[in-house]
């Protein structure tokens, strides 16, 4: 009973004392809590501080970063335009400089990029693919080697036909023609892609429906991906998109073979190797790391340098002369063609290596006069083909008569050729359903001048995947001031067969 009468006791004086309201000892504790931890929080407070507060001190103490990989400039925006008013965007502008000008940024970049790299495997930018072993690939090689968003049948056959237009303009200045392609570095050495990559979407690619395209038409095709599928060693970079100098050696002696001319030997040769060759994808995914790569020279790089002065392989523009050789070569290449230059550069007497494009074919032939022309072009870039093809005047036809116009409308537009003064362009959309795969347009034109003539067309895929067709026409013949009269047409057993007929105003 004592014991009961104490605790009832106990609890009637527990009743009676005052509570201490909630908040104030949740503040209590909080700030015994933080009288422990004060100086800690004091410290990462500094240093957050101290990481957004750098980006800024250091564009001021030691400059711009300045673009890195293949971005281009950002310039500082002024405050005022070159009128003297008020720029409305220099706010959105600075922000934009400051974006891609900011200091440690490429050492950020390369620090998030080998973070996900390493331990995620993945790429923090959406141009490049982290493969295997520190191998990378161009991520726009990804819909070939999946099997999406490839070519159609009509699209290959339409590029087959391209070329054949550009083998003959070739042909009929005396000229040899040889095409050629580039393999994207996915299709030579898969086994370096990540597996997440392993379930293609299907089984076709762009380099299959090409070739059989190829193989049914006149033009003169060296076809690199058998060649280098033979050869055991790898000849492509890990950490660049291109082959490397042995690499570029083994197409240039094939080309110079299809060209029916014989191609500089170094097989009793033992190259020089050097850890010097700077990685184009490395560069752009970890532009701080300075990446190179062992590479393979022969005496025709150092040729080259003697034979160009100042003149770099990645110049847009190249003339080489070599006293000691005959002949002369036109070349339109990519980026895989830098390393073929210093090759031909050497067997050649002279030699024009263009990157333009589109490829101003009719120009670069007058001023040329090559004796040899070649076109090389990356798979990864071969619908360029068919979306931009070359400028040159469409072939003409010989045609005897007049062309009635059709009953039905068609789909045409003219313009002034957006590369050059001297064309006009024609461009239009046809219907499948009426014209068969593989079937050259022909346009029936017609000015108020008295102007006339049948035109063979490029055949020609827009922007918004729309087949069709493409031609140029002389500007000197067919003014952009007077309306044009104009019947699209294909072949037929009796000739010619009219699909439709519209009267074209010139689009300025």
């Amino acid at each position: 009973m004592r014991g009961e009468q104490k605790s009832k006791v106990a609890s009637s004086e527990d009743s009676n004392a005052q509570p201490q309201p909630k908040a104030t000892a949740d503040a209590n504790v909080l700030s015994a809590a933080g009288s422990h931890r004060s100086p800690w929080l004091a410290v990462f407070i500094v240093a957050c501080l101290v990481v957004c507060v750098l980006p800024f001190v250091g564009l001021v103490v030691t400059g711009p970063s300045g673009a890195v990989g293949n971005e281009q400039p950002t310039p500082r925006p002024e405050p005022t335009t070159e009128d003297g008013s008020p720029n409305v965007e220099y706010a959105s502008q600075l922000g934009d400089y400051f974006e891609h000008n900011f200091a440690l940024r490429p050492e950020a970049m390369t620090l998030d990029a080998l973070v996900q790299a390493k331990v995620f495997g993945t790429s923090n930018i959406d141009s490049i693919v982290v493969g295997k072993e520190g191998w990378l690939y161009y991520a726009s090689t990804l819909d070939d080697y999946l099997g999406r968003n490839t070519l159609t049948e009509r699209q290959a056959k339409g590029i087959a036909h391209n070329l054949e237009l550009i083998q003959n303009r070739v042909e009929q200045t005396g000229s040899r023609f040889v095409f050629t392609i580039a393999p994207n570095k996915n299709t030579l050495y898969p086994q370096f892609m990540p597996d997440r990559f392993d379930v293609k979407v299907s089984s076709a690619h762009n380099r299959d429906v090409l070739a059989q395209a190829l193989g049914g038409s006149e033009v003169d095709y060296c076809d690199l991906f058998a060649l280098f599928q033979r050869q055991e060693d790898i000849l492509y970079h890990a950490q660049d998109s291109h082959w490397n100098n042995e690499g570029a050696l083994l197409a240039y002696q094939d080309l110079m073979d299809a060209l029916g001319k014989t191609p500089l030997d170094y097989s009793d040769m033992q190259p020089q190797e050097r850890a010097d060759f700077a990685c184009d994808l490395a560069a752009m995914i970890y532009p701080a790391s300075h990446v190179v790569e062992d590479e393979f020279y022969y005496p025709a790089q150092d040729a080259f340098a003697s034979l160009s002065g100042d003149a770099s392989v990645e110049d847009p523009t190249i003339r080489t002369e070599d006293p000691t050789q005959s002949g002369s070569l036109y070349m339109y290449r990519d980026s895989f063609g830098n390393a073929l230059v210093p090759y031909f550069a050497s067997s050649f007497n002279k030699c024009f290596f263009t990157k333009s494009f589109p490829m101003m074919l009719d120009i670069g032939l007058q001023t040329s006069q090559p004796t040899d022309v070649i076109f090389e072009i990356a798979e990864r870039n071969a619908a360029w083909l068919i979306e931009t093809p070359p400028v040159m005047v469409a072939p003409q036809v010989p045609y005897q008569g007049r062309v009635h116009a059709s009953g039905s409308s068609a789909d045409v537009k003219a313009r002034p050729c957006p590369y050059s003064q001297l064309y006009l362009e024609v461009s239009g959309a046809i219907d499948p359903a009426r014209v068969p795969e593989g079937e050259p347009v022909y346009l029936y034109i017609e000015s108020e001048s008295g102007a006339r003539g049948l035109y063979e067309c490029f055949d020609c895929t827009n922007t918004d995947g729309v087949d069709g067709f493409l031609a140029y026409l002389p500007a000197a013949e067919y003014g952009a001031d007077a309306p044009l009269s104009v019947s699209v047409m294909i072949a037929a057993d009796t000739g010619y067969k009219v699909l439709g007929s519209s009267t074209v105003e010139c689009e300025e």
